[in-house]
């Protein structure tokens, strides 16, 4: 089966995935496992432009984990942020 996606955009993809880190409570960091990473493409590949909220739980992580260095919520807290896959 041929991806409808570009080996360079596909590539892309996974290195802004794999640049992201987890962070909980305690303040403790984790990268995504290769595992995870295909589970957010997968997500990314279904919807463009995915919320943070959404990516966070298709990459099987819980409630107590968030983004470092990225609020999931916009400004007025009523919003999700997007995760820009620049898939199209």
């Amino acid at each position: 089966m041929e991806s409808k996606y570009s080996r360079e955009v596909l590539e892309s993809l996974e290195a802004k995935l794999l640049a992201l880190v987890f962070i909980n409570e305690e303040k403790e960091e984790f990268k995504p496992t290769k595992e995870q990473v295909e589970k957010m493409m997968k997500l990314c590949k279904k919807r463009n432009r995915p919320s943070y909220y959404k990516l966070r739980h298709a990459s099987g992580m819980g409630e107590e984990y968030t983004f470092k260095a990225i609020n999931m919520y916009s400004d007025d807290g009523k919003k999700m942020r997007r995760f820009e896959s620049d898939l199209m």
